[in-house]
């Protein structure tokens, strides 16, 4: 028998029922769509499994590599100061830190294994993200649509092709973790399963803000997939018991706000990194239109196409909310609170930052194709899922092509970086601590110097690496001691030491 689909979802929801009740799909299918996405995501992103590596991936290796585990993981949970020779790593994220540790240990400096456990990291997020999405429509082939359009979307850019946006990828897990073992806990009809599902939310949650600091927009995403979950015609007791379930949570993100911002915003405001303030709202928009529309073309009619998809998106999160349609309004604002930590950057936005909520808009997707089928055919459920199905494989094809496209611009990167990290020491040899090179002319993507230095000190033991402007070296520079100069020359594409 064929029981509720998700165009019911509107009514109320029984906190006892099962979490999967809408397409009679039994787990050996739900097994199998999960194999699925595991071959699909390895399908789009094998071909980057050798490229090198690129900008933060030598900060990273370059901590990693302190002989001392004691010294590491000291300077992973404080505030280190930068020095000339090394670079603190990127923020504070001891999870983070914690993986770099033990993969530099394990993989060192081969490139492969670190771009597959990308790759495996990104087919769990995919796995998560269907049952999360299965428990919010009750419906498997919802939840095993939208992960599959998910592993293809190119919204998110770097997310999976760079090494160092492991950061990104862990934080989503841990992120997608804490909802799929908060709904458990809401769904589950036995108490012995409840307190275990909320605990494991808890823990979850922990990790995920030990791991980036987006996450902490997790414990609105959790009132969110409350109100989708729970009953429509909850009283006022219910409510204050949904509250109370939520408040350690609620708790333990605002304990971690406070010790960032004494800790570490500050700092980051004065280095214009992010700030609170009304450029928020035109980064969201920004944001909301690239996800809508996530290709590299500039044209006018591309631009005109995503303002056009953010428009319908605000209106379908308006229109959701007047009609009470708790599913959609639910995954519009999942969306929104996933990007909301983003959104006070000052400087350059990455679209990598649409992970975790390009899962949430390809859910929304999936359902609105499900409504639109039913339309179509109102009387026979085959036909309706063989529409939505039909739908989402061609959206996801045509996404899987851009994402391979968008993967062009990191193997290019790639080539750069491993050029500058293997040849700049094979020109300059053996040189003792504290000596220094010059890069010129390096066509590696390195706004701040940072990057180069860092790869020259995975290289070597404390060089210094400084920054050459547009009026060339400093005076004295070529006679000073322990110092080596190389150049980049297009015609060649090599470096050459000059003397």
């Amino acid at each position: 028998m064929v029981e509720r689909d998700v165009t019911e979802l509107s009514d109320a929801h029984d906190p006892s029922s099962r979490p999967y009740l809408g397409d009679g799909v039994n787990s050996l299918g739900f097994l199998i769509g999960v194999l699925g996405l595991f071959i699909a995501c390895f399908a789009i992103y094998w071909p980057i499994r050798d490229t090198f590596f690129i900008l933060d991936d030598f900060a990273w290796f370059n901590a990693a590599s302190n002989d001392s585990t004691q010294d590491y993981f000291r300077r992973a949970f404080s505030f280190p100061d930068h020095t000339p020779f090394e670079q603190a790593t990127p923020f504070w994220r001891p999870f983070i830190d914690l993986y770099f540790f033990v993969g530099w240990r394990v993989f060192e400096l081969d490139p492969t294994p670190w771009h597959v456990t990308n790759i495996v990291i990104h087919s769990l997020n995919a796995i998560l993200l269907a049952i999360l999405i299965a428990q919010l429509t009750r419906s498997r082939v919802t939840g095993i649509l939208a992960a599959l359009l998910f592993t293809a979307l190119p919204t998110y850019d770097l997310a999976v092709s760079w090494i160092s946006s492991a950061t990104e990828l862990l934080a989503a897990t841990f992120y997608l973790l804490t909802l799929v073992c908060y709904a458990s806990f809401l769904t589950s009809d036995r108490p012995r399963d409840r307190r275990a599902y909320y605990i494991a939310a808890f823990a979850a949650l922990l990790f995920a803000l030990l791991t980036k600091e987006s996450t902490m927009s997790t414990v609105l995403a959790l009132g969110i997939v409350t109100f989708v979950v729970g009953q429509s015609r909850a009283t006022m007791r219910d409510f204050f018991r949904q509250v109370w379930a939520l408040a350690p949570f609620a708790v333990l993100t605002g304990a971690y706000v406070l010790f960032l911002y004494v800790n570490e915003y500050r700092a980051g405001e004065g280095a214009g990194l992010y700030k609170l303030g009304w450029h928020a709202f035109a980064n969201g928009w920004h944001y909301v239109r690239w996800m809508c529309f996530p290709y590299m073309q500039q044209e006018s009619w591309a631009d005109g196409i995503r303002t056009i998809g953010a428009g319908a998106f605000l209106v379908i999160t308006a229109t959701s909310l007047l009609s009470r349609n708790r599913l959609v309004a639910g995954l519009c604002a999942l969306s929104v609170v996933a990007l909301s930590p983003y959104v006070f950057f000052e400087g350059v936005i990455s679209p990598r930052y649409t992970y975790v909520a390009s899962g949430f808009f390809s859910g929304l997707v999936v359902v609105i194709v499900v409504h639109a089928a039913t339309r179509v055919a109102p009387r026979s459920v085959p036909v309706r899922w063989a529409i939505t199905v039909a739908a989402v494989a061609f959206l996801t094809a045509l996404a899987a092509t851009q994402a391979r496209d968008r993967q062009l611009g990191i193997e290019n990167q790639a080539f750069l970086y491993g050029n500058l990290f293997h040849e700049v020491p094979a020109l300059c040899g053996e040189l003792p601590p504290r000596s220094s090179i010059y890069i010129l002319d390096s066509p590696v993507r390195d706004t701040n110097g940072n990057r180069k230095r860092a790869a020259m000190n995975v290289a070597y033991d404390d060089v210094y690496v400084p920054r050459v402007g547009a009026a060339g070296l400093p005076a004295g520079a070529a006679d000073a001691e322990h110092v080596c100069i190389v150049e980049y020359r297009s015609d060649t594409r090599h470096y050459h030491r000059v003397e």
